[in-house]
């Protein structure tokens, strides 16, 4: 497989897409052993393969012919949390965003701006999957070990970060954001999602736009609602996010059908693959 601009273009034409709707989900799609985009004639049972790798843990994958679902494969509850000393896959996301709520009356905002970093003892960062909507946002390095970058946020926009790591699960993960810094196991990770708030980030904010310290403050809520966060969703391990299947299709219509994939992880992201066209005599 090649990744250039005639390779692209074949690829366009032959129709080997799919669509995603935010995550990078990967999908193939196979029926009789021809690629998505194709068409071909079948006089026997219809055989369709997939496989999915998800950027978080995949609820479901359906196949669709001429419209109308006619398989749906559930991924949910086929997979569990790994209780092993051994290596292991897994895919972790950072979130960022919050910020100032323009209800409170703060006028003096400003972008974000993140710089961070994340570093892996007893493991290894495979692969770094940025999800940026917005310019401003870099990887500054990325290897084995560690990875850094740069981002920029406005109030109530969010920017993401998606690291695959093989590690164990007492394997320490060290996350520095804003000159926080936070410590936690591979083990910890896979057990639940927490929030960083940057709150003296707020303090300062709320200080210079209404000259009103934390003492003054009657309620501490507020410096929580008007801080930027950092979100550490629950880590997923490769048994989540990766899903194949096989199902045959023993009573295809007559005429030419069309099949193609539809794709559902839990945080509702989704992908659709292009369909295969299939010629029943």
């Amino acid at each position: 497989m090649e990744l250039t601009r005639d390779s692209i273009w074949e690829a366009f034409m032959n129709r080997r897409t799919y669509g995603v709707t935010g995550d990078r989900i990967r999908l193939t799609f196979f029926i009789n052993d021809h690629f998505m985009g194709e068409t071909l004639k079948s006089s026997g049972p219809i055989k369709i393969w997939g496989e999915v790798v998800g950027s978080h843990a995949i609820d479901r994958v359906e196949i669709i012919r001429n419209g109308r679902v006619i398989h749906t494969y559930c991924h949910s509850g086929r997979w569990g949390y790994p209780e092993t000393d051994k290596i292991i896959k897994a895919k972790l996301r950072l979130e960022f965003g919050w910020g100032p709520k323009l209800g409170y009356g703060l006028r003096r905002i400003r972008e974000h701006l993140w710089r961070g970093s994340l570093e892996v003892d007893g493991g290894k960062i495979i692969d770094v999957e940025p999800h940026f909507n917005h310019f401003g946002q870099r990887i500054d390095s990325a290897t084995e070990d560690a990875c850094s970058w740069t981002m920029k946020t406005k109030p109530r926009m969010f920017q993401e970060l998606i690291f695959e790591l093989e590690a164990h699960l007492r394997s320490v993960i060290t996350l520095e954001v804003n000159s926080r810094r936070v410590r936690f196991s591979m083990d910890d990770a896979l057990k639940g999602s927490r929030v960083i708030a940057l709150r003296r980030e707020a303090e300062d904010l709320i200080r210079d736009e209404f000259g009103l310290s934390p003492g003054d403050v009657e309620n501490p809520d507020v410096y929580w609602h008007n801080s930027y966060k950092v979100k550490i969703h629950r880590t997923i391990p490769e048994d989540g996010y990766t899903a194949s299947f096989f199902y045959v299709d023993h009573k295809p219509r007559d005429g030419l059908n069309y099949y193609y994939l539809r794709v559902s992880q839990l945080n509702g992201q989704m992908a659709w693959s292009s369909p295969i066209w299939v010629r029943v005599p």
